[in-house]
């Protein structure tokens, strides 16, 4: 717990003010200018920064017209999400603490899969001839796995009549 106190005493210390078009950041009593600032008391110098690609470049009419003329393979997803616990008041430093230190929660997602890029997989639960479900957007880097599970329409199972689907 102290060296937690003494990690927020040194956040509480660092200010920053502008002088001309410089950002100006008092760290650890030192002025430094912004982007050049002292190492995090946290993470290591030598880490990555870390980056995303940028967003991709707006669909078009052809590029729509031929997703949707295509199978959407059906693909099982194993992802982490994102948690975030707190509200606008004040909540016990213990519980936060503890829920800080929980792993996030792995999701499994079945779905058809009806795009993918650099940044994130789209799937959907539904498809109908004009109309489409929900449609579910997962970033790449929270993706644990993905299977598979019916790649063409030529894997797909033959229809069952309503009788034979029915259970029991």
């Amino acid at each position: 717990m102290k060296a937690l106190k003494a990690v927020f005493k040194r956040f509480l210390k660092t200010s920053d003010r502008t002088e001309g078009s410089v950002r100006i950041i008092e760290e650890g009593g030192e002025l430094v200018p912004d982007g050049e600032h002292m190492p995090h008391p946290i993470i290591p110098d030598d880490s990555e920064p870390i980056t995303t690609p940028g967003p991709p470049a707006p669909a078009g009419p052809e590029e729509i017209r031929e997703i949707l003329s295509r199978d959407w393979p059906v693909v099982s997803v194993v992802w982490v999400d994102a948690e975030a616990r707190g509200g606008p008041g004040w909540e016990d430093a213990e519980d936060l603490v503890e829920f800080a230190l929980r792993p996030l929660a792995e999701v499994r997602t079945v779905g058809l899969m009806i795009h993918t890029c650099d940044q994130y997989i789209a799937l959907t639960d539904s498809r109908g001839p004009d109309q489409v479900g929900v449609v579910q957007k997962i970033p790449r880097s929270w993706i644990v796995s993905l299977d598979v599970m019916i790649p063409s329409e030529g894997d797909v199972p033959p229809t069952l009549s309503i009788d034979e689907a029915r259970a029991g």
